[in-house]
């Protein structure tokens, strides 16, 4: 599956698309230019490839392009020597590009390869890589690689996470471990404490590490400090039940959640 080019708002839904490609040309992913948005993902499957330009969801993308809630379970295998600049959710960033909410947790293959990137191969224009987390198994060379996202000077990393470094690591990532993810703790800092936008769930107990994915369970912090999957009260902006605005964040989706036509409490 390559699309050539997109320009609207793909949401999947939480949907699965299940890649199997066989290149020995550049480019390999679900779209090869994206200019739009791809949102609500979940990608598996299989890229072999000797040329460039592997991932998940776009080979390249051009004027910010936003891409949201992703999980990307891909494996690349290249056989390519030298420069292969593939990436876990993009390969290039040619003209801007937002990424939110989104998990790497494949495989990267190949030991003639070098200069690949967890999330973005390359960027030749801002990267902004917002909550997300980059726990992949990648065994490509790592020379002019990066954690994130490979000409690091422009990428902006906001709350972003990696379980094991690979080439560079950008100032700003968090390193994170096994445990804090199987306990939850990551969950909820992923979602900056946030009780309201909850991108990020687990369901403790079952699932190794969180996914931006509302099928599973919510994470929340209990007054002992503990992490858990307990039934929390979602606000509705009634007057019994108001929107909390905790953190900036919150503040910033509060429009997200106002019901017209009527008055909305929050506290």
């Amino acid at each position: 599956m390559l699309i050539s080019e997109y320009r609207g708002t793909f949401d999947g839904q939480y949907h699965t698309i299940t890649i199997n490609m066989v290149r020995s040309e550049n480019d390999a992913a679900i779209v090869q230019s994206l200019y739009g948005a791809v949102r609500n993902l979940i990608v598996k499957g299989d890229i072999a490839i000797s040329a460039k330009y592997a991932a998940a969801v776009a080979a390249h993308t051009y004027e910010n392009a936003q891409i949201d809630n992703i999980q990307s379970y891909i494996n690349v295998s290249s056989t390519i020597e030298g420069d292969g600049t593939h990436g876990g959710i993009v390969a290039v960033n040619e003209s801007g590009v937002y990424i939110n909410n989104c998990l790497f947790a494949g495989t990267m293959r190949g030991s003639m390869t070098t200069c690949c990137g967890g999330i973005v191969g390359w960027s030749s224009s801002t990267s902004r890589i917002n909550n997300c987390l980059q726990i992949g198994d990648i065994q490509v060379s790592t020379d002019g690689s990066n954690t994130f996202s490979r000409n690091s000077g422009n990428a902006v990393i906001v709350n972003s996470y990696y379980l094991t470094p690979f080439g560079s690591v950008e100032g700003a990532a968090k390193k994170t471990s096994g445990d804090q993810m199987a306990s939850g703790e990551l969950c909820y800092l992923l979602n900056e404490g946030s009780t309201v936008r909850l991108v990020w769930r687990q369901n403790l107990g079952e699932d190794a590490y969180p996914v931006p994915d509302k099928n599973h369970k919510a994470v929340v912090k209990n007054e002992d400090g503990i992490y858990t999957n307990e039934e929390i009260n979602t606000p509705d902006g009634s007057k019994e039940n108001p929107f909390v605005v905790k953190t900036a964040d919150d503040l910033s989706n509060l429009i997200n959640l106002l019901v017209s036509g009527r008055m909305n409490y929050v506290v």
